[in-house]
């Protein structure tokens, strides 16, 4: 048995395990079950090899063959320990923007650095915190907090934007406190000043934008797209922005990108930036204005619910619920009806709902709907209780229909829940029925709403289904589509065994089946014919159709 620090360890720590001397690789990492130890099955490993944690590397002997065992004790981590600082340039400016904040040690004068610990946000003023459970022990010769950022140098082994000496023991009876202050971290080189405005098309200067600059040239290459953010600032009341960052590289493409809490302005808005400028502006079409307040009743928790809106096409945008009781502006970069609802934190419930908002651009929209937009009213919970037949077991998701205020409807899922089980679950006023579903089981459609309601989930069979000898043609490949008599609904999942299909049905009922030849190298559609339907009974039992042979198109086109 190996010793890396000693003690009990708790569950979910990252263990790294790799040959003698090699690299670490997010693929190595171990996470053992809490109970003090990490057993090691050693498959293809060498006789020695590296365990490495946030604490320490020990080398251990391993079996003299493949399929032996080692046992590694591991340490128990401290309590959490904030560590707080702040970043300032060779100038001492402070520089903000996204982080990753890493953790490393040195042990016979050679750096190791495990994993990252988290995406870090620093401040205008440069000043930032990290918050870890931090390993005690004593076996580094010294330790650092490292800040990682888009644009590093490589130094001491590893990519590092700015490093701060720390304590070698980390635990609070180590350094006697719960906050550990690290002082100020020094960018590696000099830094680069990119500034400019955010206005609407019509001229108005917008506040409270958040605006990024990023490197449009790493933009789905990196392992972590956060990585080609070179720094980010929010605009004052004259919609004016500055970003302190790393220098930028000569030939490269860089573009900002702009969002608020009150504006449906995504990610995928991006204007190319001059960096180093400060006569940068990014005009963003002008927006409609909607007046919002919303009210609380009752004991509703509004922790972490969002506020929802909803196009006619059934694209949706994701905004910070107002704070209850303020009167706010919400700009949104939308025209037309558009639906309000409010989601609880877990978004698996409506709270509340406004259908049909009419909005236009440059222009106010005043809706007493939404002054005040009262929530907590009609919110219950259900005691849902899901069985299955004998000797079946039944992974259950559960969800509730809405009305979408236009004679349709739309679920909110509630997840899976275990098998055999009774959920208390959350609704809103419109839910309108609860609707079961599990695989290998007929869904169910239960309404009305009551506050206790016991499911009996029916075991669906296979159904098999064939067209005879299928034709083949060069350079096409043919599949079956099933979907619901006219509707556009996909049916289930298909599988395909040689010249026969077979697929496990959620409801009983007609399907249509429809044949689809495609491209084999580009997979476009060339033809689609229907090619019968099928009657599934709702059954245990499992059904066989055969339906008539499959239409060939003109090929090549």
């Amino acid at each position: 048995m190996a010793d890396v620090a000693g003690g009990p360890a708790a569950a979910g720590a990252g263990v790294y395990v790799v040959p003698e001397g090699d690299e670490l690789d997010p693929r190595d990492e171990r996470i053992h079950d809490g109970s003090g130890e990490l057993r090691i099955p050693v498959v293809g490993l060498s006789q020695r090899f590296d365990v490495h944690s946030s604490v320490g590397t020990i080398t251990v002997d391993g079996p003299t063959v493949d399929g032996g065992e080692v046992v590694v004790e591991l340490v128990q981590p401290a309590a959490a320990v904030t560590l707080s600082g702040r970043l300032v340039d060779t100038a001492g400016a402070p520089v903000a923007g996204e982080f990753f904040a890493g953790y490393a040690w040195r042990q016979g004068g050679e750096w190791r650095e495990v994993t990252d610990v988290d995406a870090i946000l620093v401040a205008a003023d440069g000043r930032f915190s990290v918050d870890g459970a931090w390993r005690s022990g004593a076996t580094a010769e010294a330790r650092e907090l490292r800040l990682r950022g888009p644009l590093t140098a490589e130094a001491d082994g590893g990519w590092r934007y700015a490093a701060g000496s720390l304590p070698l023991d980390l635990s609070p009876s180590g350094v006697g406190a719960a906050n550990v202050d690290v002082g100020e971290l020094v960018v590696v080189g000099a830094s680069e000043r990119t500034e400019g405005s955010v206005l609407e098309a019509g001229g108005r200067p917008l506040s409270g934008m958040w605006v990024e600059l990023r490197n449009a040239d790493s933009v789905g290459f990196t392992i972590d797209q956060r990585r080609d953010l070179l720094g980010v600032a929010v605009t004052d009341e004259l919609g004016h922005f500055s970003i302190l960052h790393v220098p930028h590289v000569a030939g490269s493409e860089y573009f900002f990108a702009a969002a608020s809490p009150t504006r449906t302005v995504g990610y995928d808005r991006s204007i190319l930036a001059e960096v180093g400028s400060g006569g940068n502006r990014l005009e963003l079409p002008d927006s409609a204005w909607v007046a919002m307040q919303i009210e609380a009743v009752g004991d509703v928790d509004l922790a972490g619910a969002t506020l929802m809106v909803v196009q006619g096409d059934g694209a949706s945008s994701h905004l910070v619920l107002p704070e209850v009781g303020r009167r706010v502006r919400l700009d949104l970069e939308l025209e037309g009806e558009v639906d309000f609802r409010v989601l609880n934190a877990d978004r698996n419930a409506i709270l509340a709902q406004v259908h049909g908002v009419q909005l236009v651009r440059g222009e106010s929209t005043l809706d007493g709907r939404l002054i005040p937009l009262v929530l907590g009213q009609g919110i219950g919970r259900t005691r849902v209780t899901i069985a299955a037949a004998e000797g079946r077991r039944a992974w259950p998701r559960i969800s509730f229909s809405y009305s979408d205020g236009a004679g349709g409807e739309f679920e909110v899922g509630m997840g899976m829940t275990s098998p055999e089980t009774t959920a208390n679950v959350l609704h809103g006023p419109d839910a309108v029925a609860l609707i079961v579903r599990a695989p290998g089981f007929f869904d169910r459609r239960l309404e009305p709403i009551e506050p206790d309601m016991r499911v009996e989930l029916s075991p669906a069979g296979k159904i098999e289904f064939g067209a005879g000898e299928l034709p083949s043609v060069d350079g096409l490949m043919l599949a079956p589509w099933l979907r619901y008599p006219g509707t556009n609904e996909s049916g289930p999942w298909v599988k395909r065994d040689g010249d026969r299909f077979e697929f496990s049905p959620n409801r009983p009922g007609w399907l249509e089946v429809v044949w689809r030849w495609s491209e084999a190298e580009t997979g476009e559609l060339v033809a689609e014919f229907v090619g019968g339907e099928l009657l599934v009974a709702e059954t245990a039992e499992d059904q066989a159709f055969e339906l008539p042979p499959v239409k060939v198109p003109v090929w090549p086109r």
